[in-house]
This record gives structure tokens, sequence and C-alpha cells, in this order.
């Protein structure tokens, strides 16, 4: 994504803010300062006045308590339009954090995967019960999180991995858009217009 940005001739010396107009979603680390600063990423365009906000996500996936806690942000911004944008891969937690966006864009190469939530048990033998069952709560969880997002109904993505055998379900863009997790194929850019207007005044109203 790119930002063109137009001033009137009229206007000169124009100071723009020096803020990325989106924010960007690598790896979703295992550490509260991710999501900390995702937040405040958001935060510096929020105050600008921006009335959307794009989050470019090129991610592998990472902890879901990260990916969880990001969607609940930016389903929490009631303000703003969401708008997601797949560069080249949005996979596990990224496809959960992607599904996110009011529009979802996503490049023409960009590769999608669905997944089951997965863990490492070790320990004693009540602590590795106590791990599956979380593993399972999360499951349902971040599947019923997708579901929601993209309206779909109840049990239907966890239906297509259980379709699909319980393997990683890979998408490209085009079989995206037939599953309703991509709005648009393609990039889309932002223009930033400076203009100048003159109105007429009289007696302090504009006639």
């Amino acid at each position: 994504m790119y930002e063109k940005r137009i001033p009137h001739p009229l206007v000169k010396d124009v100071e723009w803010h020096d803020v990325p107009p989106f924010v960007m979603i690598t790896h979703l680390k295992d550490s509260e300062d991710t999501l900390k600063k995702f937040m405040e990423d958001c935060q510096k365009i929020l105050v600008t006045g921006q009335t959307f906000l794009p989050v470019m996500i090129d991610s592998f996936g990472g902890h879901v308590y990260t990916s969880l806690g990001i969607v609940d942000f930016l389903n929490g911004l009631d303000e703003v339009e969401v708008v997601t944008i797949c560069t080249t891969k949005a996979m596990s937690g990224g496809v959960i954090v992607f599904s996110a966006g009011k529009r979802r864009f996503a490049s023409p190469s960009a590769t999608f995967m669905v997944h089951e939530v997965s863990s490492v048990n070790w320990g004693k033998n009540v602590e590795i019960q106590n791990e599956a069952k979380e593993t399972e709560r999360l499951n349902k969880l971040l599947f019923r999180t997708l579901d929601k997002n993209l309206d779909k109904p109840e049990g239907f993505w966890w239906g297509k991995v259980k379709e699909n055998e319980h393997a990683d379900l890979f998408m490209d863009s085009k079989k995206a858009v037939e599953m309703g997790l991509v709005t648009n194929v393609g990039i889309p850019h932002i223009v930033t217009s400076l203009d100048v207007r003159k109105d007429m005044v009289f007696e302090g109203k504009v006639i």
C-alpha cells in the first residue's frame, strides 16, 4: 500500500503529518509488547481523524492469545472502518486478524491458511489434561471468531477444516473469495488531498 499526497497548488509549505496511514502485522509474538505496540500504532492514525484504519498483514501467524487480543481491539473500533489487506500471506493467527476487516483485500498471489490450534504438552498428567482443555477452548473460540467476523453460520469454518481431514487448509486469493474470506482482490492505495475553499460570509454566516 502506498499513499499519494495531492496538495492544492495555492497551498504552500504544507506540513504533513509524518504518520504512516496504515499499521503492519508480521509475526504475532507471545509478548504483551506486541499488542501494546499495535494499539499505539493504531492510535497514532486514529488521532489524525482518518476515518478508516488499514491493517496490512504479512504473517505466518504466531501466538493465539496475541491474535485474539488484536481482533478484540479491532472489533471494538466503532468510530472507524477497519480494512485488512493481505500482501503475501495470512496464516494461522494472521488469518484470524485478517477476518476482522469490514473490507478485506488480498494481492492476486496471496496465500491463506486456516488450521486447528496446536500446542506442546509436557509436565504432570493433570497439567497435560488442563493444557488439552485450554487448547480445545481456544480452538472453539477461534473458529467462532472466524464465523462471526465473516458472517458465516457457526461451525462453517470448523466444517471446512474437518472436510480437509483436519490438515492445514490453504487457499489462494480466488478460493478465499469463494469462501467469503476475501472481499476484493488487489491492493488499494491512499490518496490524501489538501484543498482550498472560499466562501462568502455575511454577518458571520456562509451565503
